[in-house]
Parts: structure tokens; sequence; C-alpha cells
């Protein structure tokens, strides 16, 4: 639910004000069992086997004031969110409640009306989704068992994204690019046991940061009735990775190329082929 205030001082100075509900509410049943020689039997003697209740309810007020000069604009605001979870499970029921002030810069400049630069900055809080939260057993695979974290809170994001868009109708070029930075100062990872090939993996909350470098682009050229494209994406994660109690400095990185091409006829059928190779 969304209710948001426009307020238009004049062609430069704009104010607008932002009320609104996000609920989440959903319920959990999680059985396993084992098949003996006559019949099943149940695993919750056995640490197995999840009920639980989960309701998130955020309430949350936001002012924006957004300034246009010439070919500038820029959008200041600043939101108020109350976090307010409640977890209930068959013996016992957690509860957390927060408030947390998020800021949000939004930044753009038009170099014509066909190409443009933007820039946006936020500080956002986020709860992971009921699954997270369930406190017992449950079997993922023949040799994996995950578990919960019924005391999970919430993570906050800072995310900066830069995007430059063009648009050329007498050359038929098209080009996009952005660049993305998000950085948690606090993460919730799964921390992983192996014992033989067996894997068990339980939610915790880190105090160690996580950050994540993403850089695409994306290119397309019309040549009559034929439009050709080719596009890459990079990605470069720095994180932690706890393994039989140990923290291990981690890092992900992935490289993607591709290129392909597709017709626009009106009429006729039209065909598209593309192909992508990513390296991970």
């Amino acid at each position: 639910i969304n209710a948001k205030h426009y307020w238009l001082a004049n062609k430069k100075h704009h104010v607008y004000t932002t009320f609104g509900f996000n609920g989440t509410y959903s319920n959990v049943a999680i059985k396993n069992e084992f098949l003996n020689s006559i019949a099943w039997e149940n695993l919750n003697d056995f640490g197995f086997g999840n009920q639980l209740k989960y309701q998130l309810n955020n309430p949350f007020l936001g002012i924006e004031y957004r300034f246009i000069y010439k070919k500038f604009t820029s959008t200041l605001g600043a939101f108020l969110q109350s976090y307010h979870l409640k977890n209930q499970y068959t013996s016992e029921t957690n509860t957390f409640s927060s408030i947390k002030f998020e800021p949000d810069l939004k930044l753009e400049y038009e170099f014509n009306s066909s190409e443009k630069v933007q820039f946006n900055y936020v500080v956002s809080n986020s709860y992971l989704g009921a699954e997270n939260y369930t406190n017992r057993w449950q079997v993922n695979s023949f040799n994996t068992l995950f578990k919960g974290n019924a005391i999970l809170q919430n993570v906050q994001y800072h995310q900066a994204v830069m995007h430059y868009s063009k648009f050329n109708m007498y050359s038929g070029i098209n080009t996009f690019g952005s660049l993305s930075f998000n950085k948690k100062n606090k993460n919730i990872r799964n921390q992983v046991s192996l014992i033989g090939i067996d894997q068990f993996y339980e939610t915790v909350m880190s105090d160690q940061p996580d950050t994540n470098w993403d850089i695409s682009g994306y290119l397309t050229k019309r040549v009559k009735k034929i439009e050709l494209n080719s596009k890459a994406s990079f990605g470069f994660n720095r994180y932690t990775q706890v393994v039989n109690d140990d923290g291990i400095d981690s890092k992900r990185d992935y490289q993607m190329i591709g290129a392909g091409f597709k017709t626009l006829f009106k009429e006729n059928p039209n065909i598209e082929l593309s192909y992508s190779k990513t390296f991970s």
C-alpha cells in the first residue's frame, strides 16, 4: 500500500511526500520422513520438521526534494522505515522491532533528448524470507541438510548505480552501460560443516563485510531490417565463507560476453538468434 503527494512549487522545485505499508505473512510447514521396511516414519524426534508463522510489518514515511536546472535534475530523499518482525513456532515466539533511516540520492543529466547519464545512491534494509527462519533441520538432498536461524535480523545495503544510455535514430546505434557497487557491513550466509560427503548448512549472521561490483554494456546496430547486438558484463564479489568453523576469505568473479541478431519485419516472420558465454 503506497500513497504519494506531489507538490510542484514551481518548474524547478518539487516536493514529494510518501506514506506506505509493506506486509509479508507466511505459514511454513515442512515434514521429513523416512521409509523403513513397513511404512513411513516421522523424523520430528531427531530435530527435523518445521512449523512457523512469519509476520513482517513495515510502515514507512518519506520525503523527497527534486531540483531541476536546465539539463540537470537532482532528487534527495529521506525515508523513515519501521520494521516489526514476528516468528511464531510451536514452542517459542521471537519478535524484533527497529526504526531505520534510509537516505536516497538520484542525479540525472541529459546531454540531449537521446543521451543521458543517471546516478543513484541508496541505503536500504531488508529481511530474509520465512524459510530462512526455520530453526529445525530439513532435508535438501540425499547428502545435504539445512537449518535456518530463528533470531536473524535485518541486513543493511549500501548501493550505488550509474547508468548511461544513448539512442541515435540516424545511425541506428543504441548504447547502454551500467556500473554498480553494493556493500553490506554485516551479512547473512549459510555456514557449512563438511563430514565426509555430507553437508550441513546453517544460516548465521556475520560481522564480515560483503562487497560486489558489476559492470555491464549493451550495444545494438540497426542495418535495414536487421538489428545486430553485442553485450558484455563483469562481476567481482568479495566475502567470507565459514566452513567447519573457519572463516575463509573468498571471491567469486564472472565474465559474460555475447552477440546476436534479430530481424525486424512487420509482416513476415521474424528470426532471433543469440549466443553468450559465461566464465566464472
